[in-house]
């Protein structure tokens, strides 16, 4: 065939053939090369195939069938023959097979070696973690403070709070050095640091008063510290260069560094507390337990609790018709708060008592600031505007007069000074209609200022029995509830001091990591309702929690409420918790522990104590309760620049109105709302002393019902103002002429009754956005909005069929970038 395709060639000579197994086909088509490698041996002549190549016989075509085709180039194609398989000879393939396995092997081998060697380097990890938690397991509470200090220190050097370069690092790790060697010697002093600790509570003679000026003056050490470094840091980021500092803190860290060697020195001198002393608190603390776990109020005795909460009631219901006041002592089995939390919130005493107030802890002992809270809580919204400049005694014929008619029980928590009772009994009128006061006393020793009616003062080796304790105080009548069955003097020892003790040592047991933790719980009042989101955050901020992670925050608190220290209130569907509190028996006691150990200082200990002084560094508060408002914690705040007050804003009315004015450099101020029970808002933003650095500013859920655009037009640097969710709850809005001068950002939102917006001339000329979302009666903008060339951004969400329309109709709406959503209304 291939002859009649190209012609009749002759066929190759044997001379022709070559000697290799490679030949020359011509053909049109090329062979596939083989994949498979050649043989290395060469091949025998009589195992050859022959390589002649065959030919079927040619039919030679007639002349007519002879038809000229064009003739396509030829092709060279080198080809290689597959060779037969030999047994005598070696098998590659095997080989192949063989060296393939072995390859196998050795990466199963080096990865097994890999994971071993990462498993040992992870268990020396976790050991060296172990010898490190358990270095830091235990520790007296006095001594927390200065330990995170030296853990912060550490995280500056490894550049997880700031990146700063090897020269800045120098003075920092040369205090860092010496501060662990102090730290690793204090390790060898903690049953002596916590017998300090227990007896600077108890109120002892000190055995070792060379260890309480050390332990002083470590305490000093670290506040100041704090400071300096903060300082330090910030001056660093703030400059663009590191290589120079400024003179003066770099004099404070050489003085921190010279106080710290000092500190060691002293420390070497010290010696252990006497053996014998150690022994007895040694085994105190071996037979100390936890705290016992609160018990549900189902599985709680019913019969026993109902007969006193009866008996509670009578009193207040069914007592004198003239103002008296029951008080309620602390006794082993009652957690007086929750028991009259429980009083409070009875239908009984709501349907009886025109009004309700329950005043919170700590209270302002000055009269004047006594009458500013009650004022505040008991007189109606339309009031209160005329009573703010009143003098001490108008207010208190104003507030008599408004009282006159209507029965009420005022409620005050956790009383320790007879100067509260001296206070609230000039400001509160008697009506002679069973009006009452119900008060907690923590300080059971207050008793001995009663008398009986024969003019005996009340002794605390009594035991009270058959009913209350009808006593006087200055004439005004008590009647105090007890429910021990031993003697008062004794109840302070068992009820009182015995669980302080009890929680002195259970404290000192703590591991480190949950000891800060614990502590910092004693700025919250006890029963309060705790977001744990922000508690988790707050430890966070102070460096409690060692990964950052809100995670590892909710093991923590897991192990709190498990010692039966924290109450879990509210748990997510999930199963984490959402709010916990303060058990209210601990809480006493953990405030005494927090002081002593000095972890925390209160604002009377400030004169006393020079080292709690301003937070000038701290520029950002992301959660502030407004109780925490007071002018005297403001103050310490002068760089503060963004803030967000988050609480029920209408009992704190008259703090807030006066104390924000302190934040001379605030920027930014967020003011949310959470009032614990309805209420007709009393907020009045007219009283408000806003300070005017303010340039961003947000209410919700505050319930405005004056208008509040003439309060805020006024503040000349407000640039963005958010007027969220049920923040204004008027129909009527009225900018004023040149109002809001360099407004940017204007948000309105479920402002449901809002039916009028006028605008003056000149009215926020820098406008670019406006959101409206929703406002279902108002039916149309002022036409001033519409002089405003900056404007390029206005959504409205949900518009009224008649604004609707307008808008639709609106000419230069593409213009002003009006929108309205949700699409295709």
């Amino acid at each position: 065939m291939l002859g009649g395709l190209y012609g009749y060639l002759p066929p190759p000579s044997d001379e022709d053939k070559p000697t290799n197994t490679t030949t020359t086909v011509w053909s049109i088509f090329a062979p596939p090369q083989t994949i498979l490698k050649p043989q290395s041996k060469p091949k025998t002549t009589q195992n050859s195939l022959p390589t002649r190549p065959h030919s079927s016989p040619a039919i030679a075509p007639s002349p007519d069938d002879v038809v000229a085709l064009p003739q396509p180039a030829l092709v060279d194609v080198t080809s290689t023959v597959i060779e037969e398989h030999d047994p005598a000879r070696p098998n590659d393939y095997e080989d192949y097979r063989r060296e393939k396995k072995k390859k196998e092997v050795d990466v199963e081998i080096n990865r097994e070696l890999e994971r071993r060697r990462q498993e040992e380097e992870e268990r020396e990890m976790r050991e060296k973690a172990k010898r490190r938690e358990g270095e830091s397991e235990r520790g007296g509470d006095m001594d927390i403070s200065f330990r995170l200090f030296s853990e912060r220190l550490r995280r500056v050097l490894a550049g997880e709070e700031v990146m700063l370069s090897d020269a800045a690092k120098q003075p920092i790790h040369n205090l860092n050095a010496e501060v662990e060697i102090v730290t690793s010697w204090l390790r060898e002093f903690e049953y002596d640091i916590a017998c300090l600790l227990f007896q600077k509570i108890a109120e002892e003679e000190i055995d070792d008063p060379d260890l309480a000026t050390v332990m002083h003056k470590i305490n000093c050490f670290t506040y100041e510290s704090e400071k300096v470094i903060d300082i330090y840091i910030n001056s660093i980021t703030q400059q663009k260069s590191q290589s120079r500092y400024n003179k003066d803190i770099c004099d404070a860290l050489q003085r921190l560094q010279s106080r710290i060697t000092e500190i060691k020195q002293r420390v070497q001198q010290l010696k252990h507390i006497d053996p014998e002393i150690m022994d007895n608190f040694r085994s105190v603390e071996a037979e100390s337990g936890y705290f016992p776990a609160p018990s549900s109020s189902k599985n709680r005795n019913t019969v026993g609790l109902d007969d006193r909460m009866e008996e509670l009631l009578d009193l207040l219901i069914e007592g004198p018709t003239q103002l008296s006041v029951v008080a309620i002592l602390d006794s082993i089995g009652l957690d007086k708060m929750a028991f009259t939390a429980e009083a409070y919130n009875s239908s009984y005493v709501k349907h009886y008592f025109d009004y309700l107030a329950w005043i919170p802890a700590p209270y302002q002992y000055d009269p004047d600031q006594l009458l500013d809270v009650v004022t505040v809580i008991l007189l109606p919204f339309s009031m209160l505007s005329k009573i703010k400049d009143k003098d001490y005694e108008m207010k208190k014929v104003i507030l008599g007069e408004y009282l006159m008619t209507k029965r009420y029980l005022i409620v005050l928590d956790d009383v320790w000074s007879a100067d509260v009772l001296d206070a609230i009994q000039e400001i509160l009128p008697d009506n002679q209609n069973g009006s009452r006061v119900l008060i907690t006393l923590t300080l059971i020793e207050m008793v001995t200022s009663f008398q009986f009616e024969n003019g005996e003062n009340v002794r605390l080796d009594i035991v009270p029995t058959r009913g209350p304790l009808r006593v006087s105080y200055q004439g005004w009548p008590f009647l105090i509830l007890y429910h021990g069955s031993i003697s008062l003097e004794q109840n302070i020892e068992e009820a009182i001091e015995g669980p302080m003790g009890r929680l002195t040592v259970i404290s000192c047991k703590l591991p480190f990591r949950l000891k800060p933790c614990f502590l910092y719980l004693s700025v919250f009042p006890a029963h309060l309702e705790i977001s744990t989101r922000q508690l988790y955050q707050l430890w966070i901020a102070e460096g409690f929690i060692p990964d950052n992670s809100e995670a590892t925050a909710e093991k923590y608190l897991e192990q709190l409420i498990n010692r039966g220290f924290v109450d879990a209130r509210k748990r997510r569907a999930g199963g984490t918790i959402n709010t916990c509190s303060v058990r209210g028996r601990c809480r006493p006691a953990l405030l005494t522990v927090a002081i002593e150990a000095e972890f925390i200082f209160l604002s009377f200990m400030v004169s006393e104590r020079k080292y709690c002084g301003s937070l000038e560094n701290l520029n950002f508060i992301s959660a502030l309760h407004p109780c925490c408002c007071t002018e005297d914690i403001l103050g310490r705040l002068p760089n503060l620049r963004n803030l967000r007050i988050r609480g029920d804003l209408s009992y704190y009315q008259f703090l807030l109105s006066q104390s924000i004015c302190r934040l001379s450099c605030l920027e930014s101020l967020k003011l949310v709302n959470e009032s614990k029970m309805p209420r007709i808002s009393k907020i009045i933003l007219a009283e408000y002393l806003f300070p005017h650095s303010l340039t961003h500013l947000s209410f919700s859920n505050t319930d405005l019902m004056d208008d509040p655009m003439p309060t805020l037009e006024k503040l000349p640097l407000l640039q963005v103002l958010k007027l969220k969710q049920n923040s204004y709850s008027g129909r009527k809005l009225t900018c004023g002429s040149d109002g809001f001068p360099r407004l940017n950002v204007l948000h309105m939102k479920s402002m449901l009754w809002l039916e009028e917006w006028t605008m003056g001339t000149r009215a926020m000329p820098k406008l670019e956005c406006l959101l409206i979302n929703p406002c279902a009666y108002l039916k149309r903008v002022p036409e001033q909005l519409w002089c405003i060339k900056s404007l390029n951004k206005f959504d409205c969400w949900w518009p009224q069929p008649e604004l609707r329309q307008k808008l639709r109709e609106f000419k230069d709406k593409e213009q002003y970038g009006v929108q309205l959503y949700p699409y295709g209304i």
